[in-house]
């Protein structure tokens, strides 16, 4: 049988013969591609589409910062969470957040699931005593009788340094040291505590 194909193979012309070669590699090719290359632009469309879903999904986070003792607050909406919290209190594969995770002074006070727009929103607290500006702040004020350096602003500070107890207060200044005495810096302290103390 084969002798009789190759015996009228070799009575064709060669142009008949590259053109069959030819005819037959394009058929080929096209049944490969078929098998093969469909594979490939299926599994490019699938990636691509989980591409799109997770610039699609998007999740938002309302930092709320509440300081008790100078009663100051702030808000806003960001898109990451802030360094202090890092990505760490994620759980490892999920993509939800636990109170659980969160450190000391945070709490998770509000969390929407994913919507129809594939945005979710947590809303993160952090309960503080002062507020960054306040706390660089300082002031002369009574401490047990005593003077005493305070942060914050007067009247609305927390104890600092008690100064171990050196400084009485005179009866004259009590209210001004009551309603509290600001300084900027060691050298500033120092000169009220000469003039209200010597």
């Amino acid at each position: 049988m084969f002798s009789k194909l190759y015996s009228y193979l070799k009575n064709l012309p060669r142009r008949y013969i590259w053109i069959a070669a030819v005819i037959g590699v394009g058929v080929l090719s096209v049944i490969l591609w078929n098998l093969y290359g469909s594979v490939y632009l299926v599994e490019e469309e699938k990636k691509k589409n989980d591409e799109e879903k997770q610039a699609e999904e998007k999740t938002e986070y309302i930092i709320q910062r509440i300081y008790t003792i100078c009663e100051d607050h702030e808000i806003k909406q960001v898109d990451e969470l802030p360094d202090e919290l890092e990505q760490e209190v994620l759980k490892e594969g999920e993509k939800s957040l636990t109170e659980d995770a969160l450190p000391d002074g945070w709490y998770l006070t509000y969390e929407q699931k994913r919507n129809h727009e594939g945005i979710q929103r947590y809303q993160l607290t952090m309960i503080e005593k002062l507020c960054d500006e306040c706390a660089e702040k300082r002031y002369l004020g009574i401490h047990e009788g005593k003077i005493a350096i305070f942060k914050g602003e007067p009247s609305h500070g927390i104890l600092h340094d008690d100064l171990d107890g050196k400084f009485e207060v005179k009866e004259v200044f009590r209210e001004r040291f009551e309603e509290g005495i600001k300084f900027d810096d060691e050298e500033e302290m120092k000169k009220i505590l000469e003039n209200y103390t010597s």
